[in-house]
Parts: C-alpha cells; structure tokens; sequence
C-alpha cells in the first residue's frame, strides 16, 4: 500500500475529496473498462495472425509442403478452416481485469505455449511455441490509453 498527502491551496477540500473518492473507486475496479480492453487485445491477435505476424520459429519445410498438399498455402501460417481467429475474444470480465483467448474443441494453447498434441491418427506430435495472442507495442500502448483514460475520468468508460 502507498500514501500520498496532499496539499490543496485555494481549492475546496470537499471537492479534491470527491475527486480522490471517484479516482479510488475506478483503480479499484476496472470492469467497466475491461470488455473494451479486452475486445482491443482479442482484435489485435487476430490481425497478427491475419498478418502472419506470430511470434516463435517458422513453420518447417515439412509443415509447408502438407499446407500446400492440402489447399493452404497462401493462408497465413495459422489459418486454414477460421475456427482459431474466429474463437479469439474476450472470455470473463472482473474487478481487477478480465482474460481473452480462443475457445475451440482443440488444444490452441499448445499452440500458443508449445507442447504435445495428437492428430487423428492418434500419433503424438511436439509444437514449439508460436505465441499468437501476445500483444505488441502498439497494441500495449493503446490498451494503456484506454485505461489511463478510464482510470482519469477521461471519458474509458463504456
């Protein structure tokens, strides 16, 4: 926890008082800012991937050739039938935040995180990690803004 103390010369204590009440309130709950937030994250992994713009190594020549065998070549590295970009949006909403992500029947973290998964024959395969819902700057900067704003009173509310 911190203090601040201030000294307020020809203002209307009352006033400032109010004014530190309501700054309180909105650092102490973000919810109403959050589904805004939120959608400006889920939106922008979208365009990443639309823009092939995903972090980790790039698909293997291997990998290449099957997406090209089967029709997916000229999509970006992680769109073949939509589910995952479609599935990416805001999740749940609280006081201090919220969460954002993919909601599909398969395993998209291991995408994400890396790890094991097994395709429909039932072999296992090893995926490096390809962060796709990690923001950028831009993106950090303009979530910040937003709630900069909505933390000042600037007009962040819905």
């Amino acid at each position: 926890m911190f203090r601040i103390r201030l000294i307020a010369k020809g203002v209307d204590p009352r006033a400032v008082a109010s004014d530190l009440r309501a700054f309180r309130a909105r650092l102490s709950d973000v919810s109403p800012v959050a589904p805004r937030l939120l959608r400006l994250l889920a939106d922008a992994a979208v365009r990443r991937i639309r823009e092939g713009r995903v972090g980790g190594p790039p698909l293997s020549p291997i990998t290449r050739a099957i997406r090209q065998r089967r029709g997916y070549g000229g999509l970006p590295d992680f769109v073949r039938t939509g589910e995952l970009l479609d599935s990416i949006a805001p999740r749940e909403t609280t006081e201090q935040g919220g969460s954002f992500g993919p909601d599909v029947e398969w395993d998209a973290l291991a995408l994400h995180d890396g790890g094991q998964v097994v395709d429909r024959q039932g072999r296992r395969h090893t995926l490096p990690a390809r962060p796709f819902l990690e923001p950028d700057p831009v993106d950090i900067d303009d979530g910040a803004e937003m709630l900069g704003d909505f933390v000042l009173g600037e007009g962040g509310s819905p």
